[in-house]
Order: C-alpha cells, then structure tokens, then sequence
C-alpha cells in the first residue's frame, strides 16, 4: 500500500512517453489516410469526365457524390485533374500536390457556384457533368456542384 503512489508516479511517466511517440504518428497515419480518399474521390471524377465524354451526346447528365477531408481539394481543367492537400504545418499554411490524373481528353471545364472556387472542388458535394450544353466547343463541360 505504501508503494502505491510509487507505481501510479511511474505508470503516468511511462504513459507521458508512449503518447508522445504514438501520437505524432497517429496524425500521420490520419494525414496518409485522407490523401489516399483525396486520390480516390479524383479518380472517381475523372472516370465520370472520361464515362460521359465517351458517350459524346450533347446534353448528357451524370451526377455523382463526391466527400473530399477537409484541406482538401480538386483542380480541374486543362488535360488532368490534380489532387491537392492545404495544411497549416510549424511555417504556416501549405500546399502539397498529392497527384495528378490525365484525361482521355483535353476539357474545357466551367464550375458553376456551389463549394467551388477558382477552379477547385472541395468539401462534400454532387457534381453534376453535362456535356456540351451551352458550350464554345463540343469538349466543354459544365461542372455544377450542389
């Protein structure tokens, strides 16, 4: 009994170590995790670019269901679509390109309101593709996020 604060002293020491190892890589592990659902919700975009362009009528709708983490983001247009991550680190805000995926084609892309801005798609959202309609050229695409 008269060892007992003893060993509590000691058990609190040893616990005080061990999350400080754990913990930083427990953020890590989270920060891997979110990249690899970041990538994923990119490809799955750009299989519905490449789906719906394949198709080629004018006018043809796909809506899909998009969930990117937090600090992430899609920027769309050109010839790829690329997977970006913002994270506040010791230095500030940063940015980091986690990938980039090429299209089957060059596609001129507008992003209509909804969470997007500049280019870039983040959040939780539904994507709505339609090709072609009110377009200068047959590759556009009119990008509509809810």
């Amino acid at each position: 009994m008269e060892s007992a604060p003893f060993f509590l002293i000691v058990s609190a020491v040893i616990m005080v170590f061990t999350l400080s190892i754990v913990f930083p890589g427990l953020q890590h592990w989270t920060m891997k995790i979110n990249d690899g659902r970041a990538l994923k919700e990119t490809q799955k975009l750009k299989n519905a670019i490449d789906e719906i362009h394949a198709m080629g009528d004018v006018g043809t709708i796909e809506k899909i269901d998009m969930d990117l983490p937090p600090g992430y983001y899609i920027k769309v247009g050109g010839s790829e679509l690329e997977a970006w991550r913002e994270a506040m680190y010791d230095s500030g805000l940063a940015t980091e390109r986690l990938g980039a995926l090429k299209l089957n084609t060059d596609v001129n892309t507008n992003i209509n309101s909804g969470r997007a801005k500049g280019g870039q798609i983040f959040g939780l959202m539904t994507i709505e593709l339609m090709y072609g309609e009110n377009a200068a050229t047959p590759n556009d695409f009119q990008i509509i996020v809810k």
